[in-house]
């Protein structure tokens, strides 16, 4: 657990389409760390959530997939990548926000209530 660590509705960050790509390619090839071998959660904050959602046409968020590069050890690890999306249900890559940089659980998991058993 991450004792000391305050959310403030501001974590997580766009990243570049081809940024999302990639990321979205490692998963696919994989090896990396499984979902069910470490990370539990990902926590995006309401700032981030809020920009993707204010992009003209958006109606709601897709959320793939993806594995990146630990920055400490490089081995690959689960990512999740958001991205708007419109009435037809295409992703929204024109106004270039893809987010991700996330803070994952473990290290950023609830103090008190949370779904982890």
């Amino acid at each position: 657990m991450q004792d000391d660590y305050t959310f403030t509705g501001n974590e997580g960050g766009i990243i570049s389409e081809s940024d999302a790509r990639q990321f979205i390619a490692n998963y696919h090839m994989g090896p990396c760390i499984t979902w069910n071998q470490g990370v539990h959660g990902h926590f995006f904050g309401k700032k981030l959530i809020e920009e993707l959602l204010k992009q003209r046409g958006a109606k709601g968020i897709r959320i793939y997939y993806g594995s990146k590069p630990s920055a400490s050890s490089g081995v690959l690890e689960p990512q999740l990548i958001l991205v708007a999306a419109n009435a037809n249900g295409d992703d929204m890559l024109s106004q270039g926000k893809i987010a991700d940089i996330s803070r994952p659980c473990p290290k950023f998991c609830p103090k008190g209530v949370g779904l982890i058993i």
